[in-house]
């Protein structure tokens, strides 16, 4: 059940830092993306991670597209919220498709990764080894 918490606290606490920071000014487009891209990738790691420990039933290929449904809406949800502000990135749309492709990272990675990571992250055990 801690865990459970852990991962909550960790994905709703992310999404949050997401939502509140302020965009670095002065920042080209590169840079921007790079970082906006990698702090979703976070997130999906952590909303991954969070799924995995509330739905023990399911299987990777049932958590990732829930990750990524969540997450592009949790991405949607940011970019309504920063609606009037005015940032480095010009194009709601292009925010979004880069927040998409950090999700995307975190599911990649998570299709990967060793089994002692996944362990860890998922709380279960991901693959039955065959002798």
């Amino acid at each position: 059940m801690l865990r459970r918490i852990i991962w909550t606290v960790a994905a709703t606490g992310g999404y949050l830092m997401l939502v509140t920071l302020p965009e670095p000014a002065g920042t080209g487009w590169s840079f921007a993306s790079w970082v906006y891209g990698a702090a979703y990738g976070l997130l999906g790691v952590a909303l991954l991670g969070m799924i995995s420990h509330w739905w023990v039933r399911g299987s990777p290929a049932l958590w990732r597209p829930l990750m990524l449904g969540a997450g592009s809406l949790a991405a949607a949800g940011e970019l309504w919220w920063r609606a009037g502000t005015p940032t480095v990135m010009t194009l709601p749309l292009d925010q979004w498709m880069v927040a998409l492709l950090g999700l995307l990272a975190a599911g990649i990675l998570a299709r990967f990764a060793p089994d002692r990571v996944a362990h860890l992250w998922f709380g279960v055990e991901r693959r039955q080894r065959r002798f």
